[in-house]
């Protein structure tokens, strides 16, 4: 019991010297603090803000004709199945998650750089506007413009509901609002282009096949498939929305994404006192250390 006292006082006092310690060399700790918070605050304004534009949408899978795509071909190959006809299969997969695949994918961000011209404007620095040309002698790539225009972009987006969220951020805010506007008309002209291809593939196979089978049942099957193509092309032809319905455009974005200096300097502080703490404990414990082994 009285080696426990003991233990006890020991470990009290143990804690009471390193608060003495602190305390001690509070000069110290406050003037680390200001200072790290200090420089914080100049690399938060160095730093070129950003600024993010967002824009609603959902897919049109469950809308009458609107992006029936493949998975209208999947349901038609299952009708044609019972009559004895073979269609070529469609995907599967989920329509949003085929409208997220498409907007993340090289071939259709370089479609949309190529078409608007953008790699002046994502690599400003190096474009000369009086000449119209690369100042550079070897000019960022659409390889570099792709990989830049994807870090540009994130999509969220939860399976329990239709919505999906896509944001642009760029340190330009009426470049961030114009752009994604953009990219998601041409995502869904991109895939009402995808559709109305598939469809023609589809009507040619299925009108094939009426001029080689004579049974009447199969006739009547393939008259109904090419009717269900030829709504679905039409769709895809007139519908001003396709695939992707926009519910609220994205606007200029009005205050800025990042650096998020509030939070920076904050972050600063603490670890400005961190790291004053752990410096002065360091060299307290390494003298006591070492006075020991002298002794």
């Amino acid at each position: 019991m009285v080696k426990e006292t003991e233990k006890q006082t020991t470990d009290s006092v143990s804690l009471i010297d390193i608060f003495d310690i602190l305390l001690g060399h509070f000069r110290l700790i406050f003037s680390t603090v200001v200072s790290i918070a200090i420089l914080t605050v100049i690399i938060l304004f160095l730093i070129t803000p950003t600024y993010q534009a967002s824009l609603l949408m959902v897919n049109n899978e469950n809308t009458s004709g609107g992006g029936s795509g493949g998975a209208g071909l999947d349901a038609l190959s299952g009708l044609a199945g019972l009559a004895g006809i073979t269609l070529p299969s469609g995907q599967a997969a989920s329509k949003t998650e085929t409208i997220i695949a498409t907007l993340q994918s090289r071939i259709f961000l370089e479609q949309f750089i190529q078409k608007n011209n953008l790699m002046p404007k994502l690599y400003e620095e190096y474009w000369d506007s009086e000449s119209q040309s690369w100042d550079s002698k070897s000019p960022p790539s659409l390889w570099n413009g792709v990989n830049q225009m994807s870090n540009m972009i994130t999509v969220d987006y939860n399976k329990r509901t239709p919505v999906i969220r896509v944001n642009l951020e760029n340190e330009n805010p009426m470049y961030a609002a114009e752009w994604l506007n953009k990219l998601i008309k041409e995502l869904d002209d991109h895939l009402r282009k995808k559709a109305i291809e598939q469809t023609e593939s589809s009507l040619d196979f299925l009108e094939n096949e009426v001029g080689n089978t004579n049974l009447v049942t199969q006739q009547n099957v393939l008259y109904k498939l090419i009717l269900d193509q030829k709504t679905n092309n039409m769709m895809a032809n007139v519908s001003e929305e396709y695939a992707i319905s926009v519910i609220d455009p994205a606007v200029v974005p009005r205050n800025k994404f990042t650096p998020k200096k509030l939070i920076g300097l904050i972050i600063g502080i603490i670890v400005g006192f961190v790291m004053s703490i752990i410096l002065i404990l360091y060299k307290e414990f390494r003298d006591k250390f070492a006075e020991k082994l002298n002794i």
